[in-house]
Formats: structure tokens, sequence, C-alpha cells
């Protein structure tokens, strides 16, 4: 059976790139990564052991920057101004976060958002989220990245088929 496999593999037997390539382009989705969201928030800080009057007041002030932003206030601004997140420094961007990364009440929260939607205020650890998604897409591996696996999945595919017609024709040829 070896030196079989050798002669087949040492027929001829080759796939180039632009067969891979057209291969890639056709199967595209089988190389996507899992779906990633962008996403900017303010967050309306509780402090770590804070009283219920603390909670409650940070919740009316997420309330109400919430209403602010729903009128159509710049939510930049009011992250900038408002916001208790280190990330207020980058104007509250969180950068593109795969599902299944970000804090758990956020990405219940940001599930069903398309860009541009708000949610919140979110109760999280640290006190009160208002998210807005900026930004959905599904990274897709390089070309160049998968072109080696495409490659050797389409030539074992030739292979086995070559193999395959091969043994059709001994058996054809046998005079048992």
């Amino acid at each position: 059976l070896a030196p079989t496999r050798k002669a087949l593999r040492d027929s001829g037997l080759a796939v180039d790139e632009a067969e891979a390539r057209a291969f890639y382009d056709k199967n595209v989705k089988r190389y996507a990564l899992p779906e990633e969201v962008k996403v900017r928030h303010l967050v309306v800080a509780v402090p770590e052991k804070a009283s219920f009057d603390q909670v409650k007041e940070a919740q009316d002030k997420a309330a109400v920057l919430r209403e602010r932003i729903r009128t159509g206030e710049d939510f930049v601004r009011l992250i900038r101004e408002h916001s208790g997140s280190p990330s207020a420094k980058q104007d509250g961007d969180l950068g593109f976060l795969q599902r299944g990364q970000a804090i758990p009440e956020l990405e219940e929260a940001a599930k069903n958002l398309k860009p541009g939607e708000f949610a919140g205020p979110v109760r999280c650890e640290d006190g009160f989220h208002i998210i807005r998604v900026e930004d959905i897409r599904t990274p897709v591996q390089p070309f160049e990245k998968v072109k080696e696996e495409i490659t050797k999945m389409l030539f074992e595919q030739k292979m086995e088929n070559t193999y395959r017609v091969f043994l059709q024709a001994l058996r054809s040829e046998a005079h048992i």
C-alpha cells in the first residue's frame, strides 16, 4: 500500500494557488472567526462597599444620563464629563470584543443591538453602564493563513479520488 500511495503522490497530482484561492472564495464562511462587537460605554461608578443610598444615587444619575442620550445629547461628550471608567480617556471605546469576552451583563444587553443603538443603564459590579454598539463584524481568517490547510485538503481529496479510480480499474481488470 505504501508504494501505491507514493506512486499516487508522485503522479503529478498538485493543487495550485489559484485552485486553493477559488475554494477559499467559494467557502469563505468556513473561515469566519467569532462575531465581534465594537462597544462604547459610559459608567456611573458605584463604590465597592456602597450603601443602598449610594447605589440608588448612581442608578438615578445613570437614568438621567440615559434620558439625555435619548433626547440627542452627544454620547461621547457625556462619557468625557460623567464616566467613572478608565476607558473614558478613550471616549469610552472598548474596541472590538468577541462574543463571550465581555462582562456577561453587558454582553446580554448588547446582543440584540444594531450599530448606533443604546442599552442601559445595566447594573454591573463596578456601577451602572450605558452602552452603544458602534459596529458589528464577522472577521475572516485571511487566505494566506489557511492556504496550506486548503491545499493539503484539496490534495488529499484528489489523491483519494485517484486512488479510488485506480482500485476500480484494478478490480475490473482482475481475473478471479
